[in-house]
């Protein structure tokens, strides 16, 4: 599986389109419509662009938390937020500061992991 947490938003945003549209999205497009989605696409930082990812791929989204004592009934944010799919007898999981990013990095996974078993 590839270091998705090593890539921009950028790279991440353009493993996403290709997922999402396919191998060669010039041809589905058109040139001049693809310049134009892609300008305003932004799907590790735009809720618009990621929701539609996230919600259809029933990936999940909460803050993490550090916890002060054993109990855990004492705890503070991390301020990092953590995304994750489980099912098809598989866990996904990525942690990052931009909840969007994750969910986008983890749904990149699922492509991987999809590769792999198809």
């Amino acid at each position: 599986m590839k270091d998705y947490s090593a890539m921009s938003d950028f790279d991440v945003q353009q493993a996403v389109l290709q997922e999402t549209w396919g191998k060669h999205p010039v041809r589905l497009l058109g040139k001049m419509m693809l310049d134009i989605m892609l300008s305003d696409y932004d799907p590790c930082n735009n809720p618009a662009d990621a929701w539609p990812i996230i919600y259809g791929n029933l990936i999940t989204i909460e803050p993490d938390y550090e916890f002060i004592d054993e109990s855990e009934a004492e705890f503070f944010p991390t301020g990092l937020w953590i995304a994750e799919r489980s099912g098809n007898h598989e866990f996904l999981q990525h942690v990052n500061e931009s909840p969007l990013r994750a969910a986008m990095i983890v749904f990149l996974q699922m492509k991987d992991a999809e590769k792999c078993d198809g």
